[in-house]
């Protein structure tokens, strides 16, 4: 990482996307705060990249690592954490932006609560917005399970991997995990913020501080591997309980996993559709995992089995497979 000692410091992996990540770093020359390094990783060994390449060359806060190895996407996003010297540390992908004063904000709200992690709200889309306005409301003091329940209900919309984190913090959880059996891991930030459950303090930013791009290539939007999703939605489930519950969680943690298990339901039959197939088995398969994680909060229970028959009557109505209405029926 950039030897030289700034407040944060920010990582950036990229694999062969020279065209946006050169946006990516842009985006960080733009922030109105200067006190910044930032590590470009680039993991295709292919295609080393230059200072000219990324437009750098007049600025010393940048610095590019080549890997003569590929690492595979956590690998080297770990990596650049854990060579961060920053006081809080925060990555970027290359295929995303920081919005102008991201890290102006993110230092204000340091200096006042010196919490172990700031969240933001983020926008998505294709172009990068040319209406932003800066933040100039109250953020959201609260402790990790107070968090992560308004996570995962919608109120406080992110996305974990762009956290600023305290570096110490960070370091200590580790960092990204590979979630799940397959090379895609589309878990790796929900298990980020469930780490965030054992912050003392977070604060959230209820403004859009991300732009999170949308593209053909971008694998959460195309993916049709439902291994990768199921295997990784089960892995969560099975450490969630006992994470929360160390963490400091107590009550809310049954609400938190009945939380995620409604987005979780949502994810699959998104994907399901993507694929443009019935996989009777998968669904079966699916429908299994959910049940054996079902809170015991009767009234948690009842919403998340009322969220699966929902989305298995509309995916029955959709394709007509009979296998499907018998499907719903082991559910009940």
């Amino acid at each position: 990482m950039n030897s030289q000692k700034a407040f944060f410091s920010i990582g950036i992996p990229t694999y062969d996307r020279l065209t946006m990540v050169r946006e990516a770093i842009q985006s960080c020359r733009w922030q109105s705060l200067s006190d910044f390094t930032a590590t470009v990783a680039n993991d295709f060994v292919a295609g080393p990249l230059s200072a000219d390449d990324l437009g750098i060359v007049d600025d010393p806060r940048f610095e590019i690592i080549n890997r003569n190895k590929n690492l595979g996407p956590l690998a080297n996003q770990n990596a650049l954490m854990q060579a961060a010297t920053g006081s809080y540390f925060i990555w970027l992908s290359d295929d995303d932006m920081y919005m102008p004063d991201l890290l102006a904000i993110a230092k204000r709200i340091i200096e006042e609560h010196e919490p172990e992690c700031i969240f933001f709200d983020f926008i998505h889309g294709s172009t990068y917005p040319s209406n932003y306005t800066t933040f100039s409301g109250k953020p959201l003091l609260l402790s990790g399970a107070e968090f992560l329940e308004k996570y995962f209900d919608g109120t406080c919309p992110s996305q974990p991997w762009y956290g600023v984190w305290k570096r110490e913090f960070i370091q200590e959880i580790g960092g990204m995990r590979q979630m799940g059996r397959a090379n895609f891991s589309p878990y790796s930030d929900l298990w980020l913020a469930l780490r965030a459950a054992s912050a003392r303090k977070i604060v959230y930013v209820p403004h859009p501080l991300v732009f999170f791009r949308t593209h053909e290539t971008a694998r959460s939007s195309v993916s049709v591997d439902l291994v990768a999703y199921t295997s990784g939605q089960e892995e969560l489930l099975g450490l969630s309980e006992q994470l929360l519950v160390s963490s400091g969680a107590g009550p809310a943690t049954e609400r938190i996993r009945s939380k995620m298990m409604l987005r979780f339901v949502a994810d699959y039959f998104e994907v399901l559709r993507r694929s443009g197939k019935t996989w009777s088995f998968s669904v079966l398969g699916f429908v299994s995992m959910i049940r054996k994680y079902l809170p015991q909060d009767l009234e948690l229970r009842r919403k998340v089995k009322d969220s699966l028959n929902r989305e298995l009557y509309r995916f029955y109505r959709e394709r007509m497979d009979p296998a499907v209405k018998i499907i719903r029926r082991f559910i009940r």
